[in-house]
């Protein structure tokens, strides 16, 4: 019994110190197909249980006492069905082939039983009373083979044997390899999950910004992304393990780079850094930035690293010069165009004085009057009208410009942003602005509908933003539709929600200019074939107004069956009922 043990436990021995070697191959196989990655743990399983029954002791000829239970078991807990098929396979195939005997049939019925109960647990979270309950059901499944398909004398001799030993290291075995093998997928597992997690910071960390890097607290460069690194045409090796200060994108100014030495100190303190600087680059460029130190704390409150971010300024500062340009040259637009809009007002009124006094001369001449006066005032009246045409053409682009003026100005002042205060009842302002384009409608003989609640909707916003929607919306209706047409605007509450809708019976928009309509002059292609055409901001300032009140516009249409625009906006409070 104590060589038995003896012989038995030092071939376990060697089998976990293969096992533990196996592990070092665990990563590269999860990284195959499931059932490549079963195959391969049974065939190895499976040598290892054929390097087990050669060492096996033999109890007589043809009958053996080895420990290929609780590999079989591991095999199909590890591999699956594949690792199942392919450990039973190799295992009974040296049992078959290699030793024979009486105990061929028993002992591949062991093997086959042990890989398939262990196949049944694959995927499954085995803990180690588990694997210790495993081994004692190996021992049974080697006994019944044992007892059922050896003579009795033989069968005998085997159980007598083999049980005391086995129940003693099969459970110990399947415990050591079910806790070997485990603890190595959980460490494969981990790496994998830090490769994948250092993979995804890489990226972030070279894409999200612009300038990013990591620094030790006294100011040595660990890490710079690879935007900054292109930006200076440096190389990672050229800057890491380099005082941060004495780097390229701090060379162009000596007091730059003492101020940045003073940051560091602030930050290693456990600070936050922020300021506007310059960052240069190659070349000679330099690029305004906004600057952030930021300090990393671990637990015990030590700063650990410092993180420096640098975002890009300069589109900011051509948005904002672009803005300021807009709005000055609107402002000195302003006041000549009021004067030539005043002059063309007073030159109408006085042609048309003149045109009327050139009517009342031509009728009050004498029927006997010289025939030379009556054709210089038929004459002069064609001129006088032929002055009234040009000056209404004049008028209508000088209108144009205005509405053009006001539209610029109006899309500058949103891209500020301008924080929204007050409180604005929307039914009273869509009543109110609708109503404006009732003469309108009526002359061109088309039927305006709208339907407001009875009850105030209460938005929060600003009255003047809101009414360039509701009048750039309407307007478009009207501009759009046919003669005899038909305009609808309702506006609805519903889950705290107002909704404005503004549809029409006009010539719609083609599918392929939906997703085009709200970006800047820009115009359908069916719209430009109007005489009464629109500044191409309208819709702009409309989308742009909505977002700042934290609201949604949607649009639906139909080339040759009209347009609907919807505009839901959170009320401040449910509308009142009774």
């Amino acid at each position: 019994m104590l060589s038995l043990l003896v012989t038995l436990t030092t071939n376990v021995l060697i089998i976990l110190s293969l096992v533990f070697i196996f592990g070092l191959l665990v990563e590269r196989l999860d990284s195959r197909s499931p059932l490549a990655h079963g195959l391969l743990i049974g065939l190895l399983f499976g040598v290892f249980s054929v390097f087990n029954m050669a060492q096996a002791v033999y109890v007589e000829p043809g009958i053996i006492v080895d420990m290929r239970g609780p590999f079989m078991l591991a095999a199909g807990v590890f591999g699956g069905w594949p690792g199942a098929l392919g450990g039973a396979g190799l295992g009974a195939l040296y049992r078959g082939l290699g030793i024979g005997g009486i105990g061929t049939l028993p002992g591949i019925g062991a093997l086959v039983t042990n890989a398939s109960v262990g196949a049944l647990l694959y995927k499954r979270r085995v803990p180690w009373w588990m694997w210790i309950g495993l081994g004692v059901v190996s021992v049974g499944i080697s006994v019944l083979w044992g007892g059922v398909l050896l003579p009795p004398e033989s069968g005998r001799l085997f159980i007598g044997q083999f049980a005391p030993a086995a129940l003693i290291l099969y459970p110990l075995t399947a415990l050591a390899i079910g806790s070997v093998m485990t603890w190595q997928q959980k460490q494969a597992q981990l790496g994998i999950d830090l490769r994948r997690s250092e993979a995804r910071f890489r990226a972030l960390f070279n894409q999200n910004y612009q300038f990013v890097g990591l620094l030790r607290p006294d100011g040595t460069v660990i890490e710079i992304n690879d935007s900054a690194l292109s930006y200076a045409g440096v190389e990672a090796a050229d800057v890491v393990g380099q005082p941060f200060w004495e780097t390229l994108w701090w060379a162009y100014d000596p007091a730059e780079r003492e101020k940045l030495k003073g940051a560091i100190r602030q930050a290693a303190q456990g600070r936050t850094i922020t300021y506007q600087t310059h960052a240069a680059g190659a070349g000679g460029r330099t690029l305004p930035i906004d600057f952030t130190l930021k300090p990393v704390i671990d637990a015990d409150g030590s700063v650990i690293m410092l993180i420096p971010e640098g975002h890009d300024r300069s589109g900011e500062a051509t948005v904002e010069a672009l803005t300021h340009f807009i709005e000055d040259s609107a402002h000195h637009l302003r006041s000549p165009l009021t004067v030539i809009k005043t002059s063309l007002y007073l030159g109408a009124a006085a042609n048309q004085l003149a045109d009327e006094a050139v009517v009342r001369a031509r009728d009050a001449l004498p029927a006997d009057a010289c025939e030379q006066v009556r054709p210089e005032l038929e004459q002069a009246a064609g001129h006088i009208s032929q002055v009234n045409r040009r000056l209404m053409h004049i008028q209508q682009a000088a209108d144009n410009l205005h509405s053009l003026i006001e539209s610029t100005l109006s899309l500058s002042h949103l891209d500020q942003d301008t924080p929204v205060h007050a409180t604005v009842d929307l039914r009273a302002l869509v009543h109110k602005e609708t109503t404006q384009f009732t003469p309108v409608a009526a002359e061109r003989r088309i039927q305006l509908d709208v339907h407001v609640p009875d009850e105030p909707v209460l938005v929060a916003g600003q009255a003047d933003q809101l009414r360039l929607v509701v009048q750039n919306l309407v307007e478009n209706a009207v501009r759009y539709t046919p003669e005899a047409g038909r305009i609808g605007v309702s506006l609805t509450t519903v889950d705290h929600t107002a909704m404005l809708r503004v549809w029409d019976s006009g010539i719609g928009i083609p599918q392929e200019d939906l997703t085009r309509i709200f970006t800047r002059f820009y115009r359908s292609q069916n719209g430009k074939d109007f005489t009464q055409r629109g500044t191409g901001l309208g819709l702009a300032i409309v989308k742009k107004t909505v977002e700042l009140h934290k609201g949604r516009i949607e649009v639906e249409s139909k080339v040759g069956e009209g347009s609907a625009f919807t505009i839901t906006l959170p009320v401040v409070s449910p509308p009142r009922t009774g």
